[in-house]
Formats: structure tokens, sequence, C-alpha cells
């Protein structure tokens, strides 16, 4: 068969299909690229608003506590924190560790208890007090939680100041107990 084209045409066509070829791989990548972009910007922006968000909330606790807390001299934060780290450091020499007395103070809990807050620290060594603050219903509720308590909770002690019955609803109360570690 005949050659129809001659050597130059020939060179000259490869060149531009190599061309051809190569515009395509870069348009394909390009596509790829795009596409890959339209599924990652939309996750990193919501990833990026949800650490914005986590952040603002643990920026506004941190005002919460500096608030709450304005008072109180470096001191008292010191001996505050050398407090805490003991307690941690309980952990590591096989005692019952303090949140399971939490969880059981929480099992106690009746439809009547709102608890708004509990706080371990430990007194000296080898005991520990916990204090729950929250919101009682009607005096009933209260002294049921209070008895529950006493009756099958295993603390050393259960206090429950008496003031705190003077109310017949919406009471705000604290009870302290103390526990073996």
């Amino acid at each position: 068969m005949a050659n129809l084209i001659t050597e130059k045409q020939h060179k000259s066509l490869r060149l531009e299909y190599q061309i051809r070829l190569s515009a395509m791989v870069l348009l394909i990548i390009a596509l790829l690229g795009v596409i890959f972009l339209a599924y990652v910007i939309p996750y990193y922006i919501s990833v990026k608003k949800n650490d914005l968000v986590v952040s603002e909330q643990f920026k506004s606790a941190i005002n919460i506590e500096n608030k709450e807390n304005t008072n109180e001299s470096a001191t008292w934060v010191v001996t505050k924190t050398l407090d805490e780290l003991k307690a941690v450091d309980l952990y590591g020499k096989n005692t019952l560790a303090p949140s399971v007395n939490l969880a059981k103070v929480i099992s106690f809990k009746n439809a009547n208890i709102k608890i708004t807050r509990l706080n371990f620290g430990l007194i000296k060594a080898g005991q520990g007090q916990i204090l729950v603050n929250g919101i009682a219903k009607n005096r009933d509720g209260l002294v049921t939680f209070v008895e529950d308590l006493k009756a099958k909770g295993g603390f050393v002690s259960v206090e429950s100041p008496i003031s705190d019955l003077a109310k017949d609803a919406n009471i705000t109360f604290t009870v302290n107990l103390k526990i073996n570690l």
C-alpha cells in the first residue's frame, strides 16, 4: 500500500495527536479535581463550622466558670488543683473510682429530683466527699431521695440541711455525702 502522506506530515500529525492527548489528560485531571473539591469543600466547611461552635461553647463555659470564681485567690486555685491531682492519683492505687459513687448517686434520683451539680473532693487521705446540688419538685421527692441514699447508698454519712425542707415545692437542695476510698 502506498504512503498517502509524507514523512513531514506524519510527524506533524503525530505531534498534533500527542498535544490533543495531553490536553485530554489534563482536562480529565481538572474535571476529577473539580469533582473532588465539590465533595471535600462542603465537608471542610461543616467541620470548620462545628469547630467554631465547639470553641465558642468552650469559651462560654470558661467565661461562666471565671465569673463564678472571680473572688478566688491564686492560693485557693492551687490548693483546689492539688486536691484534684490527689483524686486522680487515687485511680492508680486500686481503689474504688469516685465515678462509681457518682453513678450510684444518680441511680437513686427519682422523678421529682433534678441534679444540677455533682462535686467530688478529698477530705483527707482515704476519705472523699461528694456534694450533690439540685432542685426537687416537692418535699416528698427530696425526703425519698435522701432516705434512699442513707439506706441503700453505702455512704459513710449522708447529710442534708434541715433548711432544705422549709419549702413545699421547687426546693433547691444540697446533700453532702462522705465516702471511704
